[in-house]
């Protein structure tokens, strides 16, 4: 039986307060991503609970020597990983200070602080008009919500999907010429209909480059979720 995406959203709610709960006396939580481990600041969104962030840098094609940005970098772990790649550019941006706080912590402790560019501000907002990217990625905020999320929870919501859309509206302005752009989402959890319709009015064509499935329990207390990874670039 399909369950409903009201249960996955209170479900998701759920597991945020859990996480905060269980980092509430752990200032810094850890998790591993491709055999490397990261900080994670109790208040920047828990990717050491949940597991969006560690599949979709995992699969994520090398970008070695390749120009990339990380919208919504969190503690910095896919940025981080196109560095190490060898990319030529990296730049990652949030609107949580404590997040870019995180992802200098962990730019550090990998010794590449200096090959990264950590910037404030939402989408495209830190950007320069005339900025282009090889890959622009975001592992994007896929449950639709009619509130307006606080703190961690923009992590994982988006008010009906205003950012999203910007996110594909925007995109061909800092795209070089082959550039692509990248996203994760969940056909479980989010609005696939209308992320089609975001893609279709931007001229734009997706391919998925990778899916699994989850059961209950880490990524979703509220029961199995499937994760894909894609890229997308114009038609």
């Amino acid at each position: 039986m399909e369950i409903p995406k009201e249960v996955y959203l209170w479900g998701t709610i759920c597991g945020l307060r859990h996480s905060q709960e269980q980092d509430s006396n752990e200032s810094y939580p850890s998790t591993v991503v491709d055999g490397r481990m990261y900080m994670i600041d109790k208040d920047v969104f828990p990717s050491h609970y949940f597991t969006d962030t560690k599949f979709f840098t995992e699969h994520m094609p090398s970008q070695k020597g390749k120009s990339f940005l990380e919208i919504g970098c969190g503690a910095g772990i896919t940025a981080i990983t196109a560095a190490l790649q060898g990319a030529e550019r990296v730049v990652a941006t949030d609107i949580s200070m404590k997040a870019l706080e995180n992802t200098f912590i962990n730019a550090k402790m990998m010794n590449i602080r200096d090959k990264i560019e950590i910037r404030p501000g939402s989408i495209y907002g830190p950007l320069d008009k005339e900025e282009r990217f090889d890959t622009v990625y975001w592992n994007m905020p896929f449950c639709y919500v009619d509130f307006q999320p606080k703190g961690i929870e923009t992590g994982v919501f988006s008010y009906k999907y205003h950012n999203v859309r910007e996110f594909f509206n925007g995109a061909r302005n800092h795209l070089t010429q082959k550039g692509k752009l990248m996203f994760g989402f969940s056909p479980t959890i989010g609005r696939p209909e209308l992320i089609r319709q975001y893609l279709d009015e931007n001229h734009l064509r997706e391919r998925c480059i990778a899916e699994q499935g989850f059961p209950a329990g880490t990524l979703s207390p509220a029961g199995p979720v499937t994760l894909q990874l894609y890229e997308a670039k114009e038609k």
